[in-house]
């Protein structure tokens, strides 16, 4: 008997001082209190200056007409920056309190001393009316508030105004009319209506806490829906309140979603706005994400669009848009219907600043193979349509390089257009005159990293650039030579650049499906390029898909690629079929045929054989992580090539879509798979990596949420089966988190376990061996979430 009490205290003492690392174990953890310590002190106060660390400005206007002074925000102060001087001059807290967000969209110089322009505090918007004075001392701002609560007016014949029905306020430009009246775009609720948002995602709840209460009352956010009845857009005179009515949208369509497209032509009385039917998505809200919950079968018209079965002529994203033009003083009206445009869905329309010409960008579908007609829905790239002020149509323009989806356009002097276009993991600007009949981009800026923001002033280009080695800051540049003669403005992260330890070198091949595509290979800065000797890296993918993978600085668990670096690890990131960033077969080919979970799988692969092949990286220690679709990519990757990665972190993760076809997004995956399971199961089954996690080898450690709209018990699931495999797995589930560790803390932990995972199992274990600082802490003290299995191993 004593014997037996002994051996229980010795197994209790070895219980004690072990590492928590064990090769299968699920850590409940609740992010109200403190995580572990796994990383040294050191290490964690590295961590949290990183994490903490870095500011990015952001330009907020465009140049006064004269080319002088611009506005800027600095560390959320609005600022005026003297172009020709650099000089940065706060402009007064009394006058504009810091924090104010500025909509640079709402913002209309009038004269080289005069602007009106929208800002956000909290959920009131504010339009400023004309400055009286303006120095560079001071910024003398006459105001007048508007409530975005909706108010009476009786010069209408409507009961109610809206300025914004969001948190934040919709970016809609302000009009100047010809006899200088200054006037905003509002919403109206006709007499007796009520005025109901469009379909859109709910706000999260940001607390723990409150998360926690949400869930223990049963309580579901309630997603917003499209107008049951007629909405009504108009103009409200900012000097007089006076209102004169724009137009009406038909039921069905988005009458907020109209205010935002509304463009006004430069000299005239004429606007432009976009109405646009829609086809309202079912199904319960389900942890902070509307149209869940099993309400969108096939039969659905959305999910028959993205499948392709819906035939041009009778496809309502064509036959109920519309581009209409209205003249606010002759009260003049003309539409124009989409239908008479194809191929292309109208997207948005803005005009040239000398208002000669209106510019329409269209949507152009995806012709994906095995599916009878276009997508519309699920749209490939861009088409110019060039108007005149009558609306005659000249000619269509569809440059590849500036009519990706991720393009932005900017008016500049004539009929000049300031262009980014996404390329690879940067982006670039181009200008080109658009009233050219065959104009030719002019490039611009074609340099590595990410614009943030950016204004032509004249001849020079301010901007903001940033990279996985830094936030960002703001630099002049002359139109000639703007990175050669670059000035910067600001230096806001000075403590970071000396802290942080990031170098990153671009990465050309070709891949097997014949893209050539640049990725970059991130390192600590004191090591050379390319190594002495191979070393591990880590593979990182992006939600999604769709969208561009930038190089930015990033330092979360989910987008990790700025951090690891900072502790020893090397990553890779590039984009692979699907992304936007290397044009439209490029970006549709994820989707062609039965390319989905295989083509950009293989893509990354390849990028990382060809580092492989240069001698960079080790083959025996390639790892992947990533979150939401990055999370299917990863568990994905697992699954296709069990031989290949020697560690594994999938986060948030997409693993089931079989169940996200029948209970979540059914159009995502049908325009993803181009087929319903029940027409082709086996399909669903191979790129299901959750049917399929038996294939496993790779040591895997999994993040997620018990509020993620994706469901935590598949990912129990998933470590079940790696963990019967006989393979190390560790998972992490976050409670109230919900897609991806909002919390501080949930952070911290996730962070230390990923960069110890990664060191473990790709023999790099010895940078916490030969420290004395480590402090192995058992799992801190939890409150259960209701269904939770603990494991008990």
């Amino acid at each position: 008997m004593r014997r037996s009490v002994l051996l229980a205290l010795i197994v209790a003492l070895v219980l004690v001082v072990t590492p928590i690392y064990a090769s299968a174990d699920v850590i409940d953890y609740d992010p109200n209190t403190d995580p572990p310590q796994i990383l040294t002190p050191a290490e964690i106060t590295k961590y949290t200056a990183l994490r903490r660390g870095g500011s990015i400005p952001s330009v907020v206007s465009a140049a006064t007409p004269n080319g002088q002074y611009i506005l800027v925000s600095v560390k959320g102060v609005l600022n005026v920056l003297d172009i020709e001087s650099r000089e940065l001059t706060p402009v007064p807290a009394d006058v504009w309190p810091p924090g104010r967000l500025v909509q640079a969209s709402t913002f209309l110089w009038t004269s080289d001393t005069a602007a009106t322009f929208m800002s956000c505090h909290k959920e009131r918007p504010s339009y400023y009316a004309p400055c009286k004075s303006y120095a560079k001392s001071t910024f003398d701002l006459a105001t007048m508030e508007m409530t975005s609560e909706p108010f009476d007016v009786e010069d209408v014949p409507g009961t109610k105004i809206a300025f914004s029905p969001y948190p934040w306020p919709i970016q809609s430009e302000l009009i100047q009319l010809t006899d200088g009246t200054l006037m905003v775009p509002a919403l109206a609720i006709p007499e007796g209506g009520e005025l109901i948002l469009e379909e859109t995602e709910s706000y999260e709840v940001r607390t723990n806490e409150e998360r926690a209460q949400r869930v223990a009352l049963g309580v579901q956010p309630e997603p917003r829906v499209l107008q049951a009845d007629q909405g009504m857009i108009v103009a409200v005179n900012i000097e007089t309140g006076a209102v004169t009515e724009i137009g009406r949208t038909p039921a069905n369509t988005s009458v907020a979603s109209s205010l935002s497209s509304l463009r006004h032509r430069p000299g005239s009385n004429v606007v432009s706005y976009l109405v646009q039917t829609l086809h309202p998505c079912s199904g319960e809200s389900i942890r902070g994400r509307s149209c869940r919950g099993g309400g969108m079968p096939t039969s659905h018209p959305l999910v028959q669009e993205q499948l392709g079965l819906v035939p041009e002529a009778e496809n309502d994203y064509i036959l109920g848009s519309q581009l209409r033009l209205f003249d606010l003083v002759s009260g003049e009206e003309t539409v124009l219907e989409n239908s008479e445009y194809t191929p292309g869905r109208f997207a948005s329309s803005f005009w040239t600043s000398d208002g000669s010409l209106l510019v329409v960008p269209a949507t152009l579908p995806s012709v994906l193979e095995g599916r009878p007609n276009p997508i519309y829905g699920h749209p490939a790239h861009l088409e110019l349509k060039v108007f005149s002020p009558e609306a005659e149509l000249l000619r269509t323009y569809s440059d590849p390089i500036l009519t990706s989806l991720g393009s932005r356009t900017k008016t500049l002097d004539g009929t000049r257009l300031l262009v980014m276009a996404p390329h690879n993991t940067s982006r670039h600007l181009y200008v080109v005159d658009i009233g050219e009949p065959e104009p030719v981009p002019e490039a611009l800026f074609t340099g590595d990293g990410t614009l943030y923001s950016w204004e032509l002033a004249g001849s020079v280009l301010v901007y903001v650039l940033g990279d996985v080695t830094l936030p960002g800051e703001m630099y002049i540049g002359e139109v000639s030579d703007v990175v050669g003669t670059s000035e910067a403005v600001t230096d806001l992260n000075a403590n970071l650049r000396r802290l942080s330890n990031v170098a990153f070198h671009t990465v050309s091949y070709e891949t097997s499906a014949g893209y050539e595509v640049e990725g970059i290979y991130i390192y600590p800065a004191d090591r050379s390029f390319p190594p002495e000797t191979p070393q591990p890296v880590v593979v990182w993918q992006m939600g999604g898909p769709g969208g561009q993978m930038l190089n930015r600085w990033a330092t979360s668990v989910e987008s990790p690629f700025s951090m690891l670096p900072n502790f020893d690890i090397p990553v890779f990131m590039v984009n692979g079929s699907g992304r936007l960033s290397n044009g439209p077969d490029f970006y549709t080919d994820m989707s062609q045929g039965r390319n989905f979970g295989q083509r950009d799988i293989l893509d990354v692969k390849e990028g990382v054989e060809h580092l492989i092949e240069m001698g960079v990286v080790d083959p025996d220690a390639v790892a992947v992580t990533g979150c939401s679709y990055g999370g299917y990519f990863t568990l994905q990757s697992l699954v296709e090539y069990p031989d290949f990665y020697a560690a594994g972190n999938t986060q948030c993760t997409l693993n089931d879509l079989m169940y996200e076809y029948n209970f979540g997004w059914a159009q995502t995956i049908g325009a993803l798979m181009g087929r319903p399971p029940t027409s082709d199961p086996a399909e669903y089954v191979k790129d299901s990596p959750t049917y399929r996690a038996y294939r496993i080898k790779t040591p895997l450690l999994i993040f997620h949420g018990s509020m993620d709209f994706l469901p935590y018990e598949h990912m129990t699931n998933v470590h079940d089966t790696v963990e019967d495999n006989g393979v190390p797995v560790r998972f992490l589930r976050a409670l109230g988190e919900g897609h991806g560790f909002g919390n501080a803390s949930s952070q911290l932990y996730g962070a230390q376990l990923q960069i110890e995972w990664f060191r473990e199992h790709l023999g790099m274990q010895a940078a916490m061996a030969d420290s004395e600082d480590v402090v192995w802490v058992m799992q801190p003290q939890l409150r259960l979430v209701p269904g939770f299995l603990r494991s008990g191993r």
